[in-house]
């Protein structure tokens, strides 16, 4: 049970806004999954860094359309 709590805070955590620092070292305190909150943090950055582009480019098209 008490693992299973662990895991749901290790995911809330890395899943929250914030920074990595921040998240890492509250997990760290917390003694949860520092890798997990570390690497869900990075892939949340990766994600937003490589989507941003195409999806305001799609809305810039679509904007034009409408004109």
């Amino acid at each position: 049970m008490v693992d299973r709590i662990a895991r749901g805070a290790t995911l809330v955590l890395g899943t929250a806004p914030g920074g990595v620092a921040e998240m890492s070292i509250t997990a760290k305190v917390l003694q949860l999954g520092v890798p997990v909150v570390t690497a869900l943090h990075v892939t949340r950055v990766v994600v937003l860094l490589l989507s941003t582009a195409p999806i305001f480019a799609w809305a810039r098209a679509q904007r034009a359309k409408r004109s």
